[in-house]
């Protein structure tokens, strides 16, 4: 066998970051994790990663927001005000940010630390605390400079009730100053030091406070992570326990007698509320999007979390609203099949569509499960999941069985037209492809003997086709027939194609874009300044973009000479990044929870999405024995509801009707007889007046 391989030695040019033409179109209104906010009178401030701040003057409902503020990219971790023009941001890696205009504008101040600063605490403009990963720092001159005080511990939270009287935590200690700092005393200790922790705590006056934190091995030797609330009546001379819930609680806030504390644990979260200072405890709800922090104004409480979530609450309620569009997806692939129209794949199986280029999405309701799709056109479209072929005639609401096999497992798959079509697999030790030539009607098996694991297909026309394996690229010139490797890549091919012309091609590496211009039969590597590439789309055999998994894509207008760095609205995508672009101007970027608009004749757009009125979720997944299935509908929809839920033959296993006002139901894995089910994975999905309006996956694990 002859490989062909060609190598290519010249200077790229990667010219600096490019202006910000991207705008959030999933979710809204960001989806940077948020992890402090701040109200100052009626504006609400909250900060996160890659720089984040955001900004808020009528109590949450509409938000005004900057990333990588001051070039920054580090995750900013709190925020603290002295009065309404002076305030403080600190974050990793020892930034410090200050405002003193109440936050219109913001500059960075050479701290002279370099570890990571977790909280601020603003005493007066002579007097600041900082606690970073490695003790507690102080200013004495709003800020300029900073001196190393004592403690040689992780300090996570600061609060001075007045001048001289302050308290600070870190690990599972509490430690207590009378001296403005000068000194400080230990004041109280968790059981088990060395593995407790106390994370945050506030003080009402000087005598009155709460800590939260969790046990990780509490007193009563309960194996279970326990979130805890401790008080104090007399300036920490005693504390007593006032909750023990399941979740590590994270953060306390208050404001009069209102005390919240939100609970964190892995991708699910609650806020716990009291209305006496902490005596006593009322669970609001459980998200996925793991709450991190909450602000309190006269009326409401407003609470950040995890990729960007903002919800809202009034304060004498229990029932948090999501502010914008929030569904808590990974977006894999997309697809336009004209300049209107086009698709979007998320992991957990859904497909949404758009018929307004992109601007905004609704969910396509289906009851198949969908991995990976291909559409002709805007109703004929075919598609996998881990082990059948389907095909719709719809636009992606209803499926036909096209293939199944027993021990197939499919990957990839590609259409050149409507009857001609491929998917790639494995079974056992054999790669192959499924070939069909009439429209998903008989499929046709062809062992790929020199392939490892096929990522990615791609044809030119009905003879000449590619395959991104690990190591190389493999190129057919008969229909997909028989293939041979055409170029072994060192550093290893992250798997995906696109020839702007017969000759001229480009294909994805993990450090590396690899080129042909000879039709592929060679290639040679072209160096990215991305560290791992996710994607290419070329316009013509000049303009192109390639999309990375860290927080910037690069485009060039030299057939890939010299590249342009733009920065993502988010600090990371994902290695699912993809993309399309309807010309050099105009582009859809779709990635880890987030869909993002290229406009580099406008800028900033003023796009919305309306991902699904009809919020389904269900946590914990997977789950082991209840899982609570949520869902959030519009009030005009309160009639004629039920909950399904399908084993993976979809058969029915239990069937729910839904009331007026109910949000949630507890499923503890039986039937309609009330006998426990199996093992694996389920389907439910939410019908309304008989039609299916949201469909969703979960994982039932013994």
């Amino acid at each position: 066998m002859k490989f062909y391989i060609t190598f290519l030695s010249f200077i790229l040019i990667f010219i600096p970051v490019g202006s910000i033409n991207l705008s959030w179109i999933h979710p809204l209104p960001q989806g940077n994790t948020l992890y402090s906010t701040f109200n100052l009178s009626e504006t609400i401030f909250a900060v996160g990663e890659y720089g984040t701040i955001m900004k808020s003057t009528d109590a949450g409902e509409n938000w005004d927001f900057e990333n990588k503020i001051c070039g920054i990219e580090s995750h900013l971790k709190d925020i603290d005000f002295l009065d309404s023009n002076f305030g403080l941001i600190v974050g990793e890696e020892g930034v410090v940010l200050r405002t003193e205009n109440g936050g219109n504008s913001w500059n960075y101040i050479d701290s002279g630390i370099t570890v990571d600063i977790n909280c601020i605490e603003t005493v007066n403009q002579s007097l600041i605390y900082i606690g970073t990963s490695q003790g507690l720092y102080k200013s004495t001159d709003s800020g300029n400079n900073w001196e190393y005080c004592c403690f040689t511990g992780n300090i996570r939270s600061i609060d001075f009730p007045s001048e001289q009287i302050g308290y600070l935590c870190g690990y599972a200690t509490v430690y207590k100053t009378i001296d403005g700092g000068e000194n400080w005393v230990l004041n109280y200790t968790l059981t088990y030091e060395e593995v407790n922790h106390i994370h945050d705590l506030c003080f009402f006056d000087t005598g009155n406070g709460i800590f939260v934190g969790e046990f990780t091995i509490d007193p009563y030797n309960m194996p279970e992570d326990f979130g805890i609330a401790y008080r104090t009546y007399d300036g920490g001379a005693s504390w007593e326990s006032t909750i023990s819930w399941c979740l590590p609680l994270i953060s306390v806030s208050y404001k009069e007698n209102y005390v919240y504390a939100c609970g964190n644990l892995g991708i699910y979260g609650s806020v716990m509320k009291s209305d006496n200072y902490g005596e006593n405890w009322l669970e609001t709800e459980i998200y996925p999007n793991v709450p991190k922090s909450v602000a309190l104004l006269d009326n409401v409480a407003i609470a950040i979390g995890k990729d960007g979530i903002i919800l809202k609450q009034e304060i004498d309620e229990t029932t948090w609203n999501v502010i914008g569009e929030h569904f808590h997806s990974n977006f894999v692939d997309v697809q336009f099949v004209n300049d209107d129209i086009g698709y979007i794949s998320s992991i957990d199986n859904n497909i949404f569509k758009s018929e307004d280029s992109g601007n905004t999405w609704v969910l396509v309701d289906s009851d198949t499960p969908i991995d990976k799709f291909f559409f002709i056109n805007e109703n004929l479209g075919y598609g996998i999941n881990e082990d059948s072929i389907y095909k719709t005639m719809n636009g992606g609401m209803n499926w036909q069985l096209s293939y199944f096999l027993e021990d197939d497992h499919y990957r990839e798959i590609f259409f050149i037209d409507s009857e001609i079509g491929f998917v790639g697999g494995w079974s056992g030790y054999d790669e192959f492809l499924l070939k069909t030539e009439d429209g998903g009607e008989n499929w046709q098996r062809i062992i790929v003997n020199n392939s490892l694991y096929i990522k990615y297909i791609f044809f030119v026309d009905e003879n000449i086709g590619f395959i991104a394996d690990i190591g190389c690229i493999l190129k057919t010139n008969d229909g997909g027939y028989t293939w041979s490797i055409c170029y072994y890549a060192n550093t290893g091919v992250s798997g995906n194609f696109y020839f702007p012309s017969d000759e001229v091609g480009y294909c994805t590496g993990h450090n590396n874009i690899f080129k042909t211009e000879d039709g592929g039969n060679t290639w040679y590597t072209m160096e990215s300044p991305l560290i791992f590439n996710t994607s290419v789309f070329f316009i013509s055999d000049e303009i192109g973009f390639v999309t990375g998994s860290g927080n910037e894509f690069i485009k060039t207008e030299d057939s890939g000479n010299s590249w342009e760095i733009f920065d993502y609205l988010h600090s990371s995508l994902g290695t699912y990044t993809k993309s399309f672009f309807f010309d050099e101007d105009h582009g859809i970027i779709v990635g880890r929870h987030c869909i993002l608009k290229y406009d580099d004749e406008t800028g900033v757009s003023e796009s919305i999405v309306k991902l699904n009125d009809y919020q389904l979720y269900n946590y914990p997944n997977p789950f082991n024995p209840t899982t609570t299935i949520i869902f959030n509908l519009t009030t005009e929809h309160t009639e004629n509801i039920e909950l399904i839920i399908y084993n993976i033959k979809g058969q029915k296993i239990k069937q729910f009707s839904i009331f007026n006002n109910q949000s949630s139901i507890v499923w503890d894995g039986s039937d309609e007889n009330n006998q426990p089910v199996s093992s694996g994975i389920y389907f439910y999905k939410l019908n309304i007046n008989g039609k299916t309006k949201a469909l969703r996956k979960m994982l039932l694990m013994k």
